[in-house]
């Protein structure tokens, strides 16, 4: 037997003849699309991305504290953050001026750049006069549903036979 062959158990490397599995690809690896998680950070970070100034809930069991942030739309609620732009606490009465703490300076920098506020931030920068907020008027929600109607005409109908009856009497 020369030194040339392959014996199974003898040698650690496989034949020159053997085929890995980069050969079989089609294209080299560095052709290939990179997802964005594996890509470097410095790469990563250059992305064009979707971001938002929403609310991240802190304190404890019942007793609500948020912190106003700006962070990508992927990222979970409580999850990491770009900045800390501001402060809310819902437990304290709606005229205190602590209720709302914002950095107005860094708010301004994020819209320009084209953050974009959710609804309740949105409450927020229009009480400090950094945005406008459209009011909202769905008239089709105030009405009562199907079976309240229901409700109402059976006892409109039960009143009108009361009162009929009421007048027969009489």
């Amino acid at each position: 037997m020369g030194s040339s062959e392959w014996v199974v158990g003898r040698s650690r490397s496989p034949p020159p003849s053997f085929p890995t599995p980069y050969s079989l690809l089609p294209t080299p690896y560095s052709l290939l699309p990179t997802p964005y998680s594996l890509l470097p950070t410095h790469q990563a970070k250059d992305l064009p991305r979707a971001v938002k100034i929403r609310l991240s809930r802190g304190g404890a069991k019942k007793r609500p504290y948020y912190y106003i942030v700006v962070a990508t739309a992927a990222t979970p609620r409580d999850g990491r953050y770009i900045e800390q732009v501001g402060t809310f606490d819902p437990m304290k009465k709606k005229d205190d001026p602590a209720r709302v703490k914002l950095e107005l300076e860094r708010c301004k920098h994020w819209l320009s750049v084209g953050a974009q506020p959710t609804d309740r931030v949105l409450r927020f920068f229009d009480a400090a006069g950094l945005m406008k907020r459209e009011a909202r008027n769905n008239p089709e929600k105030a009405k009562p549903k199907k079976k309240a109607q229901e409700r109402a005409a059976a006892a409109e109908a039960a009143a009108a036979k009361g009162a009929e009856g009421g007048e027969a009497a009489s």
